[in-house]
């Protein structure tokens, strides 16, 4: 089952493209983690921790994520956004990029912590 629109990939690449939040403060951005992330266990993660961001967008949330596991699959279907992506995260090479969608199942069961 395909449950992608090219029209929606198309323009959420477009917005990437030209609203990549590189303007957005490191200390803002930590504000935005922190608050939305809050929950998470990230002391409990296994030190060869593997996790995804799907439809990750500007990589906004990947890049504070990558820092935290061992390896890290940015999964958008969009090549403009992987683009996007690409750049911003481009010091760490734990990161993996898959031009994909969810119904394309591109992780293995059970391989994310």
């Amino acid at each position: 089952m395909n449950n992608i629109d090219p029209k929606t990939v198309s323009s959420f690449g477009v917005e990437w493209v030209r609203f990549d939040q590189e303007a957005l403060g490191d200390a803002k951005h930590a504000f935005l983690f922190d608050t939305y992330f809050h929950i998470f266990p990230w002391d409990s993660l296994p030190e060869e921790s593997e996790g995804f961001s799907m439809g990750g967008g500007s990589g906004r949330w990947a890049l504070m994520v990558a820092p935290k596991v061992a390896k890290l699959a940015f999964i958008d279907p969009s090549p403009e956004t992987l683009s996007v992506a690409r750049t911003k995260l481009a010091q760490f090479p734990n990161t993996v990029f898959v031009n994909a969608g969810v119904s394309d199942l591109p992780l293995a069961p059970n391989s994310q912590d």
